[in-house]
């Protein structure tokens, strides 16, 4: 089953997506949070740490990337550079708001569903609620 890794300025916001994401629905979905930096005390994101969550995520599985803000995107995609290409095949951002994201990607994640088709078919329900 894919790996979802919520990458977001605020621990605090990252915790709260989550736990409402999994009250709504409880599935087995393995969820990474990478947000705030000097441990969460402060509003960030660091390109250093979601490396290494990626790099550890990327040992067993592949790994959906949500994102809250657009410097947070910028740190993803360096840090999927710093990879050097290893595992891009096994990296996807997911294009669509955060919560919304979050909560369509826990509903839809299962051992029968590629990576590519999850983002596919969350980014297309979050376009459609969107328009």
């Amino acid at each position: 089953m894919t790996e979802i890794m919520l990458v977001s300025h605020s621990l605090n916001l990252a915790k709260a997506a989550l736990k409402l994401a999994k009250e709504m629905n409880p599935n087995k979905s393995v969820v990474h949070i990478c947000a705030g930096i000097n441990d969460g005390i402060d509003f960030g994101t660091s390109t250093i740490e979601i490396k290494e969550k990626l790099s550890n995520i990327l040992k067993n599985n592949d790994a959906l990337i949500i994102y809250d803000l657009g410097s947070s995107l910028m740190n993803v995609k360096l840090a999927i550079k710093m990879l050097e290409n290893k595992h891009n095949n096994l990296i996807k951002i997911l294009k669509a708001p955060f919560l919304e994201g979050l909560l369509l990607s826990i509903l839809y994640n299962n051992e029968n569903i590629t990576i590519e088709e999850l983002k596919n078919k969350v980014e297309l329900e979050t376009k459609e609620h969107f328009k």
